[in-house]
């Protein structure tokens, strides 16, 4: 009997490790060919909602159901112009309906920056359809807005309160929406609703199981997050839309670093929520190494495919899959320190 059950354990321990490899080494595949095609994440989005339909988290599978319509979509651009303010309307009654409801004070602030943000939105395009400049006055709005919502969470953690990680997120939101052109903003809306629902898987593992899933999970949703609407698109061609709201007049330095923030936004959302789920030190350590070495491999895989044979266009594109991927370790880097002002690190 006790052999039995010590052989069906060990079995158990191999079946769940096999499991775990085998899920680990097709997102890493999945993640490597979204460099060439972006629709291959949909396919990424479908494994990810069938692995957590298995362990019943059934809002979770829904998220990534609806993160996987994203993808499929052409690269964002000024043609969706007309989704951004009815969308941050929209966000904005939401959150508003939640704070009713939940009678949570906190969120009045990121409520109203977020309503503010539409509206400032709407006239700046409305204004600028009717060929008129929205004015100097708008911009200094548009940057109050930005930096109150920065500024909200760090408040909150000066206080020595734990603010709860939809505050965080709804936070991060209005930076966005102001400098949107399209759908990206519904996908950051769909990301959080992601990431909310997230909390539930994570309070039913722990351990390295735990850390196992989080630096899966971090891994694949950064990658996803950067390829998903073709930001990386707006940056190479240097869509002016995406930063007229804040900069009316053309200065290349400030609008760059703005477009590369617009970036950054979804990265800083992703990383802020695996350090909610790991207040631990130790425990989110453990999840960001895993990550790096995770990224490492799809660098080394990106090292071994570098062409110095064939036209410009093959050896440029397999530099830059080796460039991004570096880069992206970089930023990761860099969103682990500033996380910390976000959520204070627990011992």
């Amino acid at each position: 009997g006790r052999s039995l059950g010590r052989s069906s354990g060990h079995s158990f321990s191999f079946r769940k490790a096999a499991a775990g490899i085998t899920l680990t080494i097709l997102l890493l595949c999945i993640i490597a060919y979204s460099f060439h095609s972006r629709s291959v994440l949909t396919a990424g989005c479908f494994v990810a909602a069938g692995f957590v339909l298995w362990v019943e988290e059934y809002r979770l599978s829904f998220a990534f159901v609806v993160l996987a319509v994203f993808p499929s979509l052409p690269c964002v651009g000024i043609d969706y112009l007309f989704i951004v303010s009815p969308t941050g309307v929209g966000m904005a009654m939401g959150s508003a309906a939640f704070v009713t409801y939940a009678r949570r004070v906190d969120f009045l602030l990121p409520v109203t920056c977020l309503a503010a943000a539409s509206l400032i939105v709407w006239y700046s395009d409305s204004v600028r359809a009717a060929g008129g400049d929205p004015g100097i006055v708008s911009s200094m709005f548009a940057w109050v807005v930005l930096i109150t919502s920065v500024v909200v969470p760090r408040w909150f953690v000066a206080r020595n309160r734990y603010p709860s990680l939809l505050l965080q997120l709804s936070c991060l939101a209005p930076p966005l929406l102001l400098l949107s052109v399209g759908y990206e903003i519904l996908l950051y809306a769909a990301l959080v609703v992601a990431l909310v629902s997230s909390e539930g898987l994570f309070q039913k593992i722990s351990g390295p199981t735990a850390v196992a899933v989080g630096s899966l999970m971090l891994t694949s949703l950064l990658y996803y997050s950067f390829f998903a609407t073709g930001n990386i698109a707006s940056v190479s061609s240097f869509d002016l839309p995406s930063v007229y709201r804040l900069q009316s007049q053309f200065d290349k330095g400030l609008m760059g670093v703005l477009l590369i923030v617009k970036l950054w936004i979804p990265l800083l959302a992703i990383v802020t929520a695996m350090r909610t789920f790991f207040p631990s030190q130790k425990y989110f350590f453990a999840v960001f190494t895993a990550t790096i070495s995770l990224s490492d491999m799809i660098a080394l895989y990106f090292f071994c495919c570098l062409r110095t044979e064939g036209s410009w266009k093959q050896i440029g594109h397999s530099i830059s899959c080796y460039v991004i991927t570096n880069l992206l370790t970089l930023i990761l880097l860099v969103l682990w320190f500033v996380s910390h002002l976000f959520v204070p690190a627990k011992r």
